[in-house]
């Protein structure tokens, strides 16, 4: 309310943040939000990597604040993956690719919902090859992107420790058409549906009939970009990944999450960005 001021201190991330200025203006939204605060990256990020750094800036940088830098793996050299202005690049070939820690890229799927989202460029490979995400029965638990042999299609894989829902059907359109493209995976824990998005079209809804365990463990294998889980490369050009996770569904406004998503793949969301049964978040 105008001419109000947020009383009491205000933490993030366990420091007080300011609640006025120098001058004594109000920094606190009508919620109680710190102005600084609303503009960060929301908190339910696991990693917000752009991508679009140059030769010898070194591995890829996470602006979330979650710490969750991609590594190289062994044989990805630095001037490989920023040859392409714009774009990190990896190719074809053992010990190829990045990734993000398996530590920094857990996620319950009987409790959690998730948001990933990349921008990837990629001709249609002779192969099926698996290029974003991790997964493996057992312990972990996670999911993947195949692009599928020809077609240049995608399919989405679940994998927990008594399922692998390798069973859904291929993309309804090519992802993987030499073309750059946003790719947006979300998945809702409640209802256990899954929705694909091309460039903010929604193109597939799974049911995924998942069985996911009870409780979060930390995958064998890293969240892998431009590569599979065991970081064997595959010929992708890919930038402004998105990483997300919430417990419980999908927020509401999901669909335009989607959109946003795609109109600004190098911008992060904010927590003023996601509703939150009907109003902004506002957890931070």
């Amino acid at each position: 309310m105008a001419g109000t001021h947020f009383k009491g201190p205000v933490y993030s991330n366990g420091l007080e943040i300011p609640t006025l200025s120098a001058d004594g203006t109000s920094l606190v939204s009508g919620d109680g939000t710190p102005v600084a605060v609303a503009a960060m990256p929301s908190g339910y990020y696991q990693a917000f990597i752009p991508g679009r750094q140059f030769i010898t800036s070194g591995t890829p940088k996470d602006l979330s604040g979650q710490g969750a830098d991609a590594v190289l793996a062994s044989s990805q050299t630095d001037s490989n993956l920023w040859a392409n202005n714009g774009y990190m690049t990896t190719a074809a070939g053992a010990n190829l690719g990045v990734s993000i820690l398996a530590a920094k890229s857990q996620i319950n799927l009987a409790a959690e919902s998730f948001i990933f989202s990349v921008l990837m460029n990629k001709a249609a490979p002779v192969g099926s090859e698996s290029v974003f995400g991790a997964a493996q029965a057992g312990a972990g638990q996670g999911f993947y992107i195949s692009v599928r042999a020809t077609s240049g299609a995608v399919r989405p894989i679940f994998v927990t420790a008594v399922d692998n829902v390798t069973g859904l059907a291929d993309s309804a359109v090519a992802f993987a058409d030499a073309t750059d493209h946003v790719l947006t995976l979300m998945y809702d824990a409640y209802t256990k549906l899954a929705y694909l998005y091309r460039d903010s079209a929604l193109v597939d809804t799974y049911t995924t009939t998942l069985t996911p365990v009870t409780g979060t463990s930390v995958p064998i294998n890293p969240f892998a970009l431009g590569a599979s889980a065991v970081l064997t490369g595959a010929a992708c050009k890919f930038s402004g990944v998105h990483l997300m996770k919430m417990t419980g569904g999908l927020p509401p406004n999901y669909p335009q999450l989607a959109v946003r998503l795609a109109s600004r793949p190098f911008d992060y969301l904010t927590n003023a960005d996601i509703l939150e049964g009907g109003r902004r978040a506002s957890a931070f």
